[in-house]
């Protein structure tokens, strides 16, 4: 990659602040589900630190997106001769640029609500209040993308710079670790879409097809087989879509 040094030392810094944030989540999500440390307590005051810390920092990120994408643009262009990606969890060097750049966008477009979110979750534990919190699972997975990309577009930049025989060592370990985080994050980023199933059509009760209703009768206005008018709603229901 054409990655100059202080271009280098940029994509890393952005990569293990991805993973810090992440890291930070860990911590916040974990402390808020068990118990909410006692007013002014030093656990209670190093929580609130974990919640700005995780704002401050994905404000910053947010800030990089210019960044990121010249790195997409060029990281691009430098992988498609670089071997198998089925490691990542992709098909081809072709797919893991065309979702580094999908999870860009997610992250440029969610970081403002994330961090509006963790300020105002910083606001409750201050006043004492009792509040969850944890970053979206899609956006914990966009920064798990982002930092691998960012690893091994960094292992390409020394192979390019270094020596042949060290540069090749880290190229092959960053390939690794960028292999690893890129498929965690992918598989965040898949189980959040896959749980996020479209409901029924709106006015349609679930289960029932087209030109049917759902206790088995016709839409064309026959007697049902129970003898009830057609399109009676089953007992309990209230004709809306189920939640």
């Amino acid at each position: 990659m054409s990655l100059t040094i202080a271009e280098q030392r940029a994509a890393a810094n952005l990569a293990s602040t991805c993973i810090y944030v992440v890291s930070l989540d860990n911590t916040w999500t974990v402390q808020l589900g068990t118990e909410i440390p006692a007013m002014d307590s030093d656990a209670h005051r190093e929580l609130i630190d974990v919640g700005i810390e995780m704002a401050t920092a994905l404000t910053f990120l947010h800030e990089q997106k210019p960044f990121l994408c010249r790195f997409a643009d060029d990281f691009e262009e430098s992988i498609t001769s670089h071997g198998d990606f089925a490691e990542w969890g992709v098909a081809s060097p072709e797919a893991v640029s065309g979702l580094l750049r999908e999870a860009i966008e997610h992250l440029d477009s969610q970081a403002p609500e994330e961090i509006k979110g963790l300020l105002y979750k910083v606001e409750a534990l201050r006043s004492g209040e009792a509040t969850v919190g944890d970053l979206g699972p899609k956006t914990r997975g966009s920064l798990k993308m982002i930092s691998g990309a960012l690893t091994y577009g960094a292992g390409l930049a020394a192979l390019l710079l270094g020596d042949d025989m060290v540069g090749g060592v880290i190229q092959h370990t960053c390939k690794k670790l960028g292999g690893t985080l890129f498929s965690q994050g992918l598989k965040e980023w898949r189980s959040s879409d896959a749980s996020q199933t479209p409901s029924a059509p709106e006015g349609q009760v679930q289960g029932q097809t087209d030109g049917g209703t759902a206790d088995g009768g016709t839409a064309d206005g026959d007697t049902a087989p129970d003898g009830g008018a057609t399109g009676q709603q089953p007992v309990g229901s209230s004709g809306d879509r189920p939640d």
